[in-house]
């Protein structure tokens, strides 16, 4: 991300969610892999596959936020907590 966008107009919310991923692996949002890829070998095994399947820490919080909120809302919501995911404070 860093290498493609990392000096773009798009610089600042590279590095913002590069700090992100950083401590993704440390959030109590995250997943171990084995519940993902129980979820795409179920997806690959199903008849008729679901167009979205919530999975992982906080996908169906998300997925509710989604529904029950305006466009510009759920981006002014999602921009908050990836700025207190990456440590800015901001």
């Amino acid at each position: 991300m860093l290498k493609h966008s990392g000096e773009t107009a798009y610089r600042e919310q590279a590095q913002m969610h590069a700090r992100m991923f950083e401590g993704a692996d440390k959030s109590n949002m995250a997943s171990p892999p084995e519940v993902m890829a129980a979820t795409i070998a179920g997806a690959l095994r199903a008849q008729r596959p679901r167009t979205r399947y919530a999975t992982g820490g906080g996908a169906k919080m998300i997925l509710a936020l989604r529904r029950f909120t305006s466009d510009r809302g759920f981006d002014w919501l999602m921009r908050t907590m990836e700025k207190r995911m990456a440590g800015s404070g901001a």
